[in-house]
């Protein structure tokens, strides 16, 4: 199986991305969508692809995870969490219980065991959050 790793989607009549300003960035000014995505992937034999969050904004990951749902080249989702917000673990609750295929995988550099900050700890330790650790959708 051939994954593209990385890509990205936005429709700018929903959420402007505030990130592709200037002359250099006038060509990609302008909606992306997934039938663009085909389109440029048509030749490559790409079998799935992983959509990843192009602004940091809450808003944005169900949408990405509805994408998933519906469209069988998303093989996972990348959403955006600020992990050392209040609030994270209520966003990592609901972003849980939405449809769409995701990946949960802890990263050392970012979450290190118990010993680590006590957010990382109470999310390992919430039994909901517990199983999105141990969770890796494969495609």
């Amino acid at each position: 199986m051939r994954i593209d790793s990385h890509h990205h989607l936005w429709d700018l009549s929903i959420r402007d991305q505030e990130w592709i300003t200037g002359e250099e960035m006038k060509p990609i000014r302008k909606n992306f969508v997934v039938s663009d995505l085909k389109d440029a992937i048509a030749s490559s034999r790409i079998d799935r692809t992983v959509l990843v969050q192009t602004v940091t904004d809450y808003s944005e990951t169900p949408e990405l995870l509805e994408i998933a749902q519906s469209e069988q080249l998303v093989g996972a989702v990348v959403g955006w969490l600020q992990i050392d917000a209040q609030d994270a673990i209520a966003h990592l609750h609901q972003y849980l219980d939405l449809p769409g295929r995701r990946v949960f995988k802890r990263y050392p550099r970012y979450c290190p065991r118990p010993s680590g900050p006590k957010l990382l700890g109470q999310a390992r330790d919430d039994c909901k959050c517990k199983e999105a650790w141990r969770t890796w959708n494969h495609f």
